[in-house]
């Protein structure tokens, strides 16, 4: 960034806490400092303050008037986190004094930050890659400990090295192509051309693992989508209710009661489950509850695992037949899940045993169904492919792909080298994109307007 002028935001959440944290950031903060805060050790400003210090004195309002007590730290360029002059001031976390912080630092020459400027100011000063400034934000929202975990390694560069070394495979192999093409007269060994093709093969296998762990990642970092479906009045709002602990649906033993979609969220086996109560399927409705069991077959179809819930005190009904026939078919993943056993066992799916037993009224079975849950989870994890955690990411990836997969094509039919080199150009270029090098403005606009002010 050719000018860096200061900026200023709350880098702590919205609300009253103990302490709260303003953060500003710039090539000169002297200026800034000087007319923001007075140290009580000496009447010096901004130079005369220690790097990596804390000094406590009196944060002011641009006229020398006091707005809190509190403490400030210097980190000097280039070692802060954005690569420029950091100044943190602690205050108070009354959301007043914070604000009246944030237009003390305007007045003295700062400007207010945009959402992820500190991190995109820490990513154009070479701090971190676009793969890592992408993770920032994931570490920040992630909201079950395989998410953070997962984050974390994104963050720590396991992502930037396996694209690097994509990366180091494909321009080996275009450096070799290239010399060949500009010395034809040296003869190429098949061997040369044959370590080519397998340089290039595992590009494209590396690339192809990164892709295909996309929707694992996307698990990891949105959450499982459970949907709890059934007839009505099966109990499916009361297991909704009894397994997140929370009263979010409303149960009632009139029939159609639920009609929109209502989600709960819980963390198990380290992953965030979405809970979705929906709309007791039953033929012969019509208006606004046959609308609410078409949006419970879309959720069912789009969900990882759907609860089929019946009710375990009566016998099989010929809809909960009908709907398991249907979930069959349609290749659903489902568990079926016999409620209201507290009323005695009557459901001929409970002969086998094979079916969790719960009491959605008293809570029996419930630790027993979130253990069976659990266990479910490392199914669905993907290893190292639950890294790739962004869309923008997978689909440059599959434009890598797309490009090595057509310059082997090329190589192996014989066609000119130069196509081949084209390709593969092609590839580096979009790998170069994503890790920043080259990234173009709709790419970094979509990374950082996700990120919150103060970050």
């Amino acid at each position: 960034m050719d000018e860096s002028p200061a900026i200023v935001a709350i880098s702590t959440p919205p609300g009253r806490g103990a302490i709260g944290i303003v953060r500003l950031s710039g090539l000169k903060l002297d200026h800034v400092v000087d007319r923001l805060f007075r140290p009580r050790q000496s009447s010096r400003g901004g130079r005369g303050l220690k790097d990596r210090r804390f000094h406590v004195g009196e944060v002011l309002d641009g006229n020398g008037v006091s707005i809190d007590t509190g403490m400030l730290v210097w980190m000097c360029a280039p070692h802060s986190y954005t690569g420029e002059d950091v100044v943190e001031l602690h205050c108070h976390g009354n959301p007043r004094i914070l604000s009246a912080v944030v237009d003390a630092a305007i007045r003295a020459g700062a400007r207010a930050a945009g959402p992820g400027e500190f991190t995109k100011r820490a990513f154009f000063n070479g701090k971190l890659d676009l793969v890592q400034a992408e993770a920032v934000a994931q570490v920040i929202n992630a909201d079950s400990e395989r998410a953070l975990l997962a984050a974390r390694k994104l963050l720590a560069g396991e992502l930037s090295e396996r694209l690097e070394t994509i990366h180091e495979l494909i321009l080996r192999s275009l450096s070799h192509l290239e010399a060949v093409i500009n010395f034809p007269e040296d003869e190429v060994e098949v061997a040369d051309m044959a370590r080519v093709s397998e340089w290039l093969q595992d590009a494209l296998a590396r690339t192809h693992r990164l892709v295909e762990g996309y929707s694992c990642a996307a698990r990891v970092r949105d959450g499982l989508r459970v949907a709890i479906f059934g007839r009505p009045n099966v109990g499916k709002s009361s297991l909704l209710n009894a397994l997140t602990g929370r009263r979010r649906a409303l149960v009632s033993p009139e029939p159609g009661t639920t009609r929109d979609i209502v989600e709960s969220r819980l963390e198990l086996g380290g992953m965030t489950m979405r809970f979705l109560d929906m709309a007791g399927v039953r033929g012969g409705t019509a208006g606004v509850e046959a609308e609410g069991i078409a949006l419970a077959w879309q959720a069912v179809k789009s969900a990882d695992l759907t609860l089929l819930v019946v009710d375990a005190s009566a016998r099989l009904d010929a809809e909960d037949a009908g709907i398991r026939t249907e979930l069959d078919a349609s290749g659903c993943a489902y568990l079926v899940v016999l409620n209201k056993c507290d009323l005695g066992v009557q459901c001929e799916w409970a002969e086998d045993g094979a079916h969790p037993r719960v009491s959605a009224l008293l809570g029996t079975g419930l630790d027993g169904l979130k253990r069976r849950l659990a266990a479910l989870v490392e199914e669905w994890d993907g290893g190292e492919g639950v890294m790739l955690m962004a869309q923008w990411q997978r689909d440059l990836l599959e434009s890598v792909a797309g490009e090595l997969a057509e310059g082997l094509q090329a190589l192996r039919s014989g066609l000119s080298l130069d196509a081949v080199a084209f390709n593969l150009f092609e590839a580096t270029k979009v790998l170069d994109g994503i890790l920043g090098g080259d990234a173009r403005e709709d790419v970094l606009e979509k990374v950082f307007s996700s990120f919150c002010i103060g970050k």
